[in-house]
């Protein structure tokens, strides 16, 4: 639904601290609401406010799927799509 915030907490490797990357749906896309600094996605790049178009290819389903992609620390390497400023572009979240 367009407007509902949806937060996932996941842990990261270092110490006892958690990870959080938020996004809602949008008109195109999933927004970015919340991003901490230590996960794999804001190494890759990912900003508050980035909109995620695609994962590996293909439009994103789910906010919940997204976000595991973007938080887990096992997961394999994804190449994710984003529009930030009116740009398309390509951000690999290893």
């Amino acid at each position: 639904r367009a407007g509902r915030l949806v937060k996932i907490p996941a842990a990261v490797t270092t110490g006892n601290m958690s990870s959080e990357v938020a996004v809602a749906p949008a008109a195109a896309g999933y927004a970015v609401e919340a991003l901490a600094l230590e996960s794999r996605a804001a190494r890759a790049g990912l900003q508050i406010g980035d909109r995620v178009v695609a994962v590996n290819g293909i439009p994103p389903r789910s906010a919940v799927r997204i976000t595991d992609i973007l938080t887990s620390p096992s997961a394999a390497p994804a190449w994710i799509e984003i529009i930030r400023s009116d740009c398309r572009i390509g951000l690999l979240v290893q």
